[in-house]
């Protein structure tokens, strides 16, 4: 009896252990962009074999740039009235059931708001702070690479661009 206990309670360790395992390796839907983009820098740095005082010093850069890209984001969104918003978001949809994808994508969802000469001006404002911001943040985290790292992530960022199919 004593035994089939001791077993019982290993076997049902055994499976909670393996359930918070399985938990904590989910990740985001496959296709899941972050909230501000960007901020999934660590997932896009996998490749490149940080070490763990990398890993800290780019989640610190994160941490600090992740407030401003959002205060950014916030201030683009309103920009728009909810009409807007919501054109822009069913067009993305249909481009992406159409096949759309980058800046395809963007341009329909961007025609579909139907932006008014004040809002372009507004949104090319906060579009030209974001890449301003976000060439910084890259360049900050850049540093904290190596040269060989620097190398491996631009080879692999090459091949990502062109994709399965390439036409030659």
């Amino acid at each position: 009896m004593r035994r089939a206990v001791s077993v019982f309670v290993a076997v049902t360790v055994l499976l909670l252990a393996g359930r918070a395992l399985a938990a904590e390796e989910k990740k985001a839907p496959e296709g899941r962009r972050p909230a501000i983009p960007g901020m999934d820098v660590l997932e896009r740095l996998k490749g490149a074999g940080l070490s763990e005082d990398q890993k800290a010093k780019v989640e610190e850069l994160k941490k600090e740039y992740e407030p401003k890209f959002k205060e950014l984001w916030q201030k683009r969104d309103s920009v728009l009235t909810d009409e807007q918003k919501k054109a822009r978001s069913e067009a993305a949809k249909a481009a992406r059931a159409a096949g759309k994808r980058g800046l395809d994508l963007r341009k329909e969802a961007r025609e579909a708001m139907k932006l008014t000469d004040e809002q372009k001006a507004e949104l090319e404002k906060v579009d030209k702070a974001a890449r301003e911001l976000g060439k910084e943040f890259r360049e900050k985290v850049m540093n904290v690479l190596t040269a060989e790292q620097k190398e491996k992530l631009k080879k692999q960022w090459q091949e990502r661009r062109r994709g399965p199919t390439e036409k030659k």
